[in-house]
C-alpha cells in the first residue's frame, strides 16, 4: 500500500507538472494570438497609407513635355465669381496641364483623384471643349473657358503670366490687377476687379 500510495502521489505530481506546461503553453498560445492581432493591426495600417499615397500620386496632374515651340505647364487653379443681383458666387477648383500658346494648344481639367474632368482643343478660329457631353465648339479658348468656368479669362494675357510676363498698363484697362511677385515659387494671383462681378484666379503650378 505504501508503494502504492506512493505510486498515486508521483503520478499527482505528474499531473500538476502537466498542468502547469499546458497552463504555460495556453499563456504562449494567448500572447501569440495578441501578436498576430497587433500585425493585422500595422498591416491593416500599412495597407491604408499605401492607399493614401497612390490617391495623391493619382491626384498630381503629370506635367506635359515642355518646348520651345509649345512651352507647357501643370498644377491646381482656383476660380472664384463673386455673386451678383442675379447670380450666386461660384467657385471653381482643379487641377490642370496645359500646353501650347493663345494661337493653338490643349488644356485638360482633372477631377481630385488625376480624371479628366474637361479638355480644350483649340487652333486658329475655333476651340472644341468636350466634357463629358457632346463636344461643343467655340469661336476661341476664351470662350470655351468661360463655357466651363464661367468667367471670361484674358488668354493672351494667361500665357504671358504664365511666362512671367506682364503689361500692367493693359491690364489696368481692362479692369485685371495680376500678382507675380511669388512666380518663382509657382504662384499667380489675377483679380478683375471691374466690371463687375469680381473674378479671383489662382494658380499653383508644380515643379
Amino acid at each position: 500500500m505504501t508503494k502504492w500510495g506512493a505510486g498515486v502521489t508521483t503520478l499527482g505530481a505528474g499531473m500538476t507538472t502537466l498542468g502547469a506546461g499546458m497552463a504555460k503553453l495556453s499563456a504562449g498560445m494567448t500572447q501569440l494570438g495578441a501578436g498576430v492581432t497587433q500585425l493585422g493591426a500595422g498591416m491593416a495600417k500599412v495597407c491604408v497609407l499605401l492607399f493614401i499615397v497612390s490617391l495623391v500620386g493619382c491626384a498630381s496632374p503629370p506635367k506635359p513635355a515642355s518646348t520651345v515651340d509649345r512651352p507647357a505647364w501643370s498644377g491646381r487653379l482656383s476660380i472664384k465669381i463673386d455673386a451678383t443681383d442675379t447670380a450666386a458666387a461660384q467657385q471653381n477648383t482643379a487641377g490642370f496641364t496645359l500646353s501650347g500658346n493663345p494661337q493653338a494648344g490643349q488644356l485638360d481639367l482633372l477631377t481630385p483623384l488625376g480624371s479628366k474632368a474637361a479638355q480644350v482643343l483649340w487652333d486658329t478660329g475655333f476651340a472644341t471643349l468636350t466634357d463629358g457631353k457632346v463636344g461643343r465648339r467655340f469661336l476661341d479658348l476664351a470662350d470655351a473657358l468661360e463655357s466651363v468656368t464661367g468667367a471670361k479669362i484674358p488668354v493672351s494675357n494667361l500665357f504671358g503670366w504664365l511666362q512671367g510676363k506682364q503689361d500692367k498698363a493693359l491690364e489696368a484697362s481692362m479692369g485685371w490687377e495680376v500678382d507675380l511677385t511669388r512666380l518663382a515659387e509657382g504662384r499667380i494671383i489675377a483679380i478683375r476687379v471691374a466690371p463687375q462681378p469680381r473674378i479671383e484666379l489662382r494658380v499653383v503650378l508644380e515643379p
